[in-house]
This record gives structure tokens, C-alpha cells and sequence, in this order.
């Protein structure tokens, strides 16, 4: 189809490639139209019944008016194109109407573009003031919402036009320059500007509720960096939810937000982020979904263009998907089955995980564990982080800071603890020494990395060595297969300790590249910028499955679109109260990380930097950790809970066994968001789509945990009584309050929240008996248990005291509950894989 001059739009349709997309359906190879409907169809509801996509009262005398329509359409786009008279350069754009309907088969209609407006300029080429100036492109309409146009442009070498050039493609007619097409559109003689790009629009339907628009240069070799693209979607909608973890809001109306991950404070809240994600949701039921690797930025209602969404991208290739609602929990769903979803977690890796900034020597490793035990406080993990090494990052313990590491792991693995150790993708050439042990000259493998060109290169060769907080030295290019087995190999040397079972990502984000940054395959820098956190999460997964057969875990700080397949962290925050930084911050962290595809969610109690730690504030933030996916406690501080008074001993171990209490149901939450998409922590706005008072900024301080449990996180000093919002269409009971009637959804209540206790609700009709009681497995190996696969022997601590005999059935669980009763029913069914004996 020939836009009738301007910037050449060959519009046309081609199969979409689809061996990265699951579950694909055929998308569009012709223009279609909807089925005819069966005579009995008389009713909405038998049309839909009978699979016609659509409004059946719109589409009643199809058939008919169909034609009818379209030809008068066509009829009035001769007249206003071959009637009007010439105007200026830009006084008219050139447009082309795309309609798209979600509901059952869809179809898309094409409409004709108006009248193109030549240029007043006798010359066929745009004067060079003229060469800066953006050319809106289509026009789409989805759902009813208006896709205002497309700006293609540039600066210097890169400038659009407004000069007509015929457009070709499969079917469209003539080709660039044929005097076939003049009577048609105004050409160009073959002697036109190199540097006039040309755009080839393609629209394909990739699955039942997804749409992608495609706008790629024909020519792209003339534009080697691309060309600034603009897509505007006129929406007045009340919010706009995701784009990647966020620290200010959940809701983003009114905020820039960068696609680009950002390892700082920032004046502007909303534009630090590890994990940025170019994907968004509208409150008016469906999202926006822009596959690319560039350093983009979406405008989402801002003061300078309200109700508009404005997505800007320099890009040789602009993809942009549009998933229908409306509901947006489908919406999400959608997104993550298109980009990927998380794995489920092994068992052991659901309690709670337990490190320091740095363990000086192994007693201190043997003495977190010890204590957790000793006190009654369940864990599973216990995080080694830097310095751990000789050198960075060689995988090789270093024996002066750890003098007997092989006692060390085995005493571990008598407590039941698993390992994970901290990494980051550098082969130091240089480290710092901040251990005694460290080596002030380059890792072991540092060498042999560099000859064969695995790290990442330097144009003209030679690799690129990079200042990082850690010293200097080269990262890993994981686009390279030899680099990744290269890799692989160096990180093997850690599994010669029983308990290593996983690795702390650390330092993924794209901001240490120098220009000039050259890849194994090619990869431009302008990409690689955030597409390398998707490669170096690959590379550490694939270890995770081919080494350690799927029974470990990664917890990332960066992150990407897809990349959320096992646990992620909030980064680091500061030990306050502040909004922006400190513990308010990881509460809309959270709920904007699920908001994107990260499900798996934790952060740092009680924050990363700060030495001295305010006891409400670690009490508060351990309440917040206790109800998220991953409890994580772990700071610069390099304390633990019993270094404060009794009571927030007794608090930190009443919400620590709450977690662990709660893995059945938090098992359950995981398996279906990975399944069916859905999580854990869900934003009120999210949850509750249908009660507008839930989608209010002031209730976003509370969120959905799994399927019936609605948190309110105290996030301000010195408070006693919070105000919760119950949402609509359910009853919802005090958790601490066991006799409390029910409260009708639909209103706000004011609760008392002591130090010792949080803001928590259940849906009514859900039992929670087995959460508020204190049950615990007893998980001392015993010498006639062994675990029949993945125990969960660090889940608990075991100090029943009783003995240990073959039972009469081998595998079961072992209780010590509270008050000697005995445990709830759903806790006797036996589960063989996590249990232990112990009788």
C-alpha cells in the first residue's frame, strides 16, 4: 500500500518469526475480514457463542454494509486527495488507520490515508532547514485507544524528510523511483539523498490477545546507529503501572521513566532502577510492550504531554506489541508468557536467608548458623558475599580469610544450611585488597581469558579493562559460547564444597562499558548496554541446570525483560525512613518489580548501607521481609537479630517462623505465577481492578499477598495505629485477632499495630490457624534419617530432644508443636520430597 507520497510506507505482511515466541499462533498473512455469521445468530450472545469476533449488533449486516462502507470510504479519499490543493510542507502528515479487534478470531481493517500535502518548494527535495523535522508515520487504533502517530527523525547524518518517495512491497505495487507509480504519488528520481530512510510497516498477530506493529528501515545499512522513533497513544487513562522495578510509586502517571538500569541515588526517584523493564499496563485494560534492547524512555502522561503515553527509541527496528485486557492481571500474564516466566525455587530455598557484608573468618560463618539454631529461628541459606576469593573473581577460597573452609562447610551441612556465594561477571587484572590473602595482581585466570578473547574487546583489539569498585579488570562476554564454557569451568571449582548451591548476581547493570565496547557476535554497544544482564543471568543459570541438575538458586540485582527466573533483590538501600531511599522505597519496589515479571521478590533487612541500625527499623522492615517471596537478612551493619534487645529477638523469631509457617502457601503463590503468570505481591491497583478506591495513591502502601492475604507494612517511625483499606467483593478477618468477626470489603479501618505486630488481613473463608500457630520441623539429621530429596533440614530448628527410630512409614514429618497440640490437618499430609525422618 503507497501512502501517497512522503516518506516511503510499504505496508505489508509477513510471518512472524517465531522460534523465541510460545505457544505461537499463525499471525496474519493476508488481509482478512470477519467470518459470515450463521442465520440463527440473531443476539450478541449467540454470535458469541458462535465464535464471531467483535460487536454483534455492529457486525449484524456485515456482508452487506461492509463493502458499501469501504467503498465510500475509498470514494471520499479520492475526492480529498485529487481535490485539494497543494500546502505547505508539514500542514498535513501522511496516516494510515489500523484496527485490531482482540475478541475471538480479530481481523484488522485497513483505511485509506488523506490527501498528501506536496511541498511549496519547486525542487522535489525539502530545503535543509526542513531536514530536522520528524515525520508522523501510522496511525493505530487498539481497543479503542488512538495511536496518535509514529515520528521518524534525526539529527545530522540521520535526517528525515518530508520529500516523497513511492513505497514498495510484497503486493504494494511499484518500486522505489518506477514513473509507474507518479500518477499515484510524488517520486523520486534515483539521485535522491542517501540519507532519506525509508520504512517498511508490518503488523502480525502474535497470539489470541497480542498484536505487534513493526517499523523497520529498509535501508537500514545507511543508518547504521538508526532513527529516532516516537509512538504516541492518546489515553487518559487514571494509571499506568510497570516499567521495571521503581522505588517512588507504583502508579507512573506523570513520571519519565528510562529504560536503562541505573546503579545510583538519583534527583529524580522514578528514573533509578535495576531492573528496567519496557513494558507498561494502562487502568483502561491492556499494555504496552516494546521489544528492544535500546536505551529508550516512556513519557507516561507527563506535565508536557498529558494523557498521552509517548514511547521514544532510536532504533533501526521498532517492535511494538500491544496485549488486550481487560483485565490486567491477563494482561501480565500474557506479557510474562511472551518474555518468560520464573522457575519454581527448590523447597529449602523458600525460608529465611541469613549473611554479612563481610565474614572476616569462619567462626563467624559457623556462629550466624549456630545462633539461628540456638535460638529457635529458622533459615536455610547462608550468603558468603565479597571478599571471599583470592582474586576477583577467580572462584577460588581464600585460605587466609577462611583458614579451614572444608570444617567450615561440614559443619554447615550438620545445621542444614545451603551455601550461596557471592559473584560478579569482572576477571580482575587488578584487585583491590581488602583481605588479608587477596592478591594486588591479576586472577589466576585472568590470563587466559585475555589471550583467547573472553572477555569483552576493545575495537582494535585487545580487551577491555574497566575501573569497578572492586579494582580493575574485564567482564566476561557471555556472547560468546567458549566464554560461557570458559566460565562454567571456573565456577566449577566451587562445588568441591557440600554446600554450594548458588550464586549472589552482583553488578549486572550496562553502566561499566567504555565506548568502543566490541562484542563476539556483533552486538552494537547501544544495546549490549541491557542486553548483557539477560546473557550474564543465562550463563549463571545454565550452570545452575547443567551442574547442579536444577537444585540451586540465583538472587540478581539487575535485570531485563525475561530475566526474573529465580530470585531477585532490591539492590541496595539505605538503613532510614527515607521515602526515596530507604525503607519506604523497597515497599513500591516490590510491588513494581511483580508489576514487570519478577515475582520472586526480597530485599536487604533492614537496608544495605548503614552501621547502625534504629531497632523499630529493623523490626519493621524483618515484619515487610517476613511477608514478601524471599526474607533476606543482610547489611553492612554485619548483625543479627540477637545483637539487639530480647524483644526484637523474639519478634524477629515470631515473623521468621510466620514465613516459614506460610511456605505451603507461599509454595502454591510461586508455582502459579510460574504457571499461570500471576504474583505474589500484587499491587491493590492489580488484584482489585474492579474497586476504584483500592487503585487510590494513598492505599498504595498495601499490597496482595498470594492469593488471601492483604499486608499493610508500617513504613513510618513511631507509629501505633495504621489505616487499612479492605477491598470489595470479599470479608476479610484480623490475622492476630482469632475470634474477630469478619469486616465487610469496601471500606477503610483503623487497626493498632504494636512493634510486635503488623497490619494484617485474611480473606474470610480461608483458614489461617496453621499460620498464627507456632509449628516448626525438626530437622536435625538424626544417624537412621536421610533425607529422601531436597530436605528441608535448614528450614526449623530441631530441639525436640526426642530420639530418633524407624517410624512405620519412613518418610513423614516430625513436629514440635506449640502447647503440645497437635498440628493442623493440611500439615500431616505427607510430602516425600521435602521431608525428613525423625520420629
Amino acid at each position: 500500500m503507497v501512502n501517497g507520497g512522503g516518506l516511503p510506507i510499504r505496508f505489508r505482511y509477513k510471518p512472524l518469526d517465531t522460534s523465541a515466541v510460545p505457544n505461537h499462533q499463525q499471525p496474519f498473512t493476508s488481509l482478512t475480514v470477519p467470518r459470515k455469521m450463521p442465520p440463527h445468530a440473531r443476539t450478541s450472545a449467540a454470535r458469541r457463542a458462535a465464535g464471531v469476533p467483535g460487536s454483534a449488533r455492529s457486525l449484524r449486516y456485515f456482508p452487506l454494509v461492509g463493502p458499501i462502507a469501504l467503498g465510500a470510504l475509498y470514494l471520499l479519499f479520492l475526492l480529498t486527495r485529487w481535490g485539494a490543493k497543494p500546502s505547505a510542507v508539514g500542514a498535513s502528515t501522511p496516516w494510515l488507520s489500523i484496527a485490531y479487534m482482540p475478541s475471538g478470531e480479530g481481523y484488522l481493517l485497513l483505511l485509506a490515508p488523506p490527501r498528501y500535502s506536496a511541498p511549496s518548494s519547486p525542487s522535489p527535495y525539502p530545503p535543509p532547514e526542513r531536514q530536522q523535522q520528524r515525520l508522523r508515520l501510522p496511525a493505530m487504533e487498539v481497543g479503542g485507544v488512538r495511536v496518535e502517530g509514529l515520528a521518524v527523525g534525526g539529527r545530522g547524518r540521520t535526517a528525515s524528510w518530508q520529500g516523497g518517495v513511492a513505497g514498495g512491497g510484497e503486493g504494494a505495487g511499484a518500486a522505489e523511483g518506477d514513473p509507474a507509480c507518479r500518477p499515484k504519488c510524488l517520486c523520486l528520481p534515483h539521485s535522491r539523498p542517501a540519507r532519506a530512510p525509508s520504512v517498511v510497516v508490518t503488523a502480525s498477530r502474535l497470539s489470541a490477545h497480542a498484536v505487534v506493529m513493526t517499523w523497520e528501515l529498509s535501508n537500514p545499512l545507511m543508518f547504521p546507529d538508526g532513527v529516532d522513533f516516537t509512538v504516541r497513544i492518546a489515553d487518559n487513562a487514571s494509571g499506568w503501572y510497570g516499567g521495571g522495578e521503581r522505588f517512588n510509586a507504583v502508579n507512573q502517571r506523570g513520571n519519565v521513566l528510562p529504560m536503562f538500569s541505573l546503579d545510583r541515588f538519583t534527583d529524580v526517584p522514578a528514573h533509578r532502577s535495576y531492573k528496567p523493564v519496557p513494558f507498561v499496563m494502562s487502568s483502561s485494560g491492556y499494555g504496552v510492550w516494546v521489544q528492544s534492547y535500546a536505551n529508550g524512555t516512556f513519557s507516561l502522561a507527563t506535565h508536557d504531554e498529558p494523557d498521552v503515553l509517548a514511547i521514544r527509541y532510536r532504533e533501526q527496528q521498532l517492535r511494538v506489541v500491544i496485549i488486550s485486557g481487560p483485565s490486567l492481571l491477563a494482561v501480565l500474564s500474557e506479557f510474562t508468557r511472551l518474555s518468560g516466566r520464573p522457575s519454581l525455587p527448590p523447597d529449602w530455598a523458600f525460608a529465611p536467608w541469613k549473611g554479612r557484608d563481610v565474614h572476616f573468618n569462619c567462626s563467624q560463618v559457623v556462629e550466624d548458623a549456630e545462633k539461628l539454631r540456638q535460638q529457635g529461628i529458622p533459615g536455610s541459606v547462608m550468603l558468603i558475599d565479597s571478599p571471599w576469593e583470592t582474586a576477583y573473581n577467580d572462584f577460588t577460597i581464600n585460605r587466609l580469610q577462611f583458614d579451614d573452609p572444608e570444617d567450615m562447610f561440614l559443619r554447615l551441612q550438620e545445621l542444614g544450611f545451603h551455601n550461596i556465594f557471592w559473584a560478579t561477571p569482572f576477571i580482575n587484572r587488578a584487585n583491590r585488597v581488602d583481605m588479608q590473602g587477596i592478591t594486588a595482581g591479576p586472577a589466576a585466570i585472568f590470563q587466559e581469558a585475555d589471550e583467547r578473547g573472553f572477555l569483552v574487546q576493545q575495537e582494535g583489539g585487545g580487551s577491555q579493562i574497566v575501573k569497578w569498585w572492586k579494582g580493575e579488570g574485564g567482564r566476561v562476554d557471555f556472547t560468546s559460547e567458549a566464554a560461557v564454557a570458559f566460565w562454567h569451568g571456573a565456577m566449577n571449582t566451587t562445588r568441591q564444597w557440600p554446600t554450594a548451591r548458588g550464586f549472589k548476581c552482583d553488578d549486572g547493570e550496562g553502566n561499566y562499558f567504555l565506548p568502543g565496547a566490541a562484542f563476539h557476535d556483533g552486538s552494537p554497544l547501544s544495546l549490549m548496554k541491557t542486553r548483557y544482564v539477560e546473557k550474564y543471568l543465562g550463563a549463571m543459570g545454565s550452570f545452575i541446570d547443567k551442574y547442579l541438575d536444577g537444585d540451586g538458586v540465583l538472587m540478581a540485582r539487575s535485570g531485563f525483560t525475561g530475566t526474573g527466573k529465580s530470585f531477585v533483590w532490591a539492590g541496595d538501600q539505605r538503613a532510614n525512613w527515607n521515602r526515596t531511599e530507604g525503607f519506604p522505597s523497597v515497599i513500591m519496589a516490590g510491588q513494581t518489580a511483580a508489576l514487570s515479571g519478577f515475582f520472586l521478590w526480597g530485599s536487604d533487612i533492614a537496608g544495605y548501607f548503614g552501621h547502625s541500625i534504629d531497632k523499630e527499623l529493623f523490626v519493621r522492615w524483618a515484619q515487610f521481609g517476613a511477608l514478601s517471596p524471599l526474607m533476606h537478612q543482610f547489611g553492612q551493619a554485619n548483625s543479627g537479630p540477637w545483637d539487639y534487645d530480647a524483644l526484637t529477638l523474639r519478634i524477629y523469631r515470631r515473623f521468621a517462623r510466620l514465613h516459614m509457617a506460610l511456605f505451603p502457601y507461599l509454595k502454591a503463590a510461586a508455582l502459579r505465577s510460574a504457571t499461570a503468570g500471576e504474583p505474589i505481591v500484587c499491587a491493590m491497583a492489580l488484584c482489585f481492578q474492579g474497586d476504584a478506591q483500592a487503585a487510590a495513591s494513598q492505599w498504595e502502601w498495601q499490597y496482595r499477598f498470594g492469593p488471601d492475604l492483604l499486608v499493610a507494612p508500617v513504613y513510618e517511625s513511631g507509629v501505633s495505629k495504621a489505616t487499612v483499606y479492605l477491598p470489595q467483593g470479599s470479608a476479610w478477618v484480623h490475622f492476630w485477632a482469632a475470634n474477630a468477626a469478619p469486616l465487610e470489603g469496601g471500606q477503610a479501618v483503623e487497626v493498632a499495630v504494636p512493634l510486635h505486630e503488623t497490619a494484617l488481613y485474611v480473606r474470610a473463608g480461608r483458614s489461617s490457624r496453621a499460620s498464627r500457630r507456632t509449628w516448626t520441623r525438626c530437622c536435625r539429621p538424626q544417624p537412621r534419617c536421610t533425607p529422601m530429596s531436597r530436605p528441608l533440614a535448614a528450614c526449623a530448628s530441631c530441639r525436640c530432644g526426642r530420639a530418633c527410630r524407624p517410624p512405620r512409614r519412613p518418610w513423614r514429618r516430625c513436629w514440635r508443636p506449640s502447647k503440645r497440640r497437635s498440628p493442623p490437618a493440611p500439615w500431616r499430609r505427607r510430602t516425600a520430597a521435602t521431608a525428613w525422618c525423625c520420629s
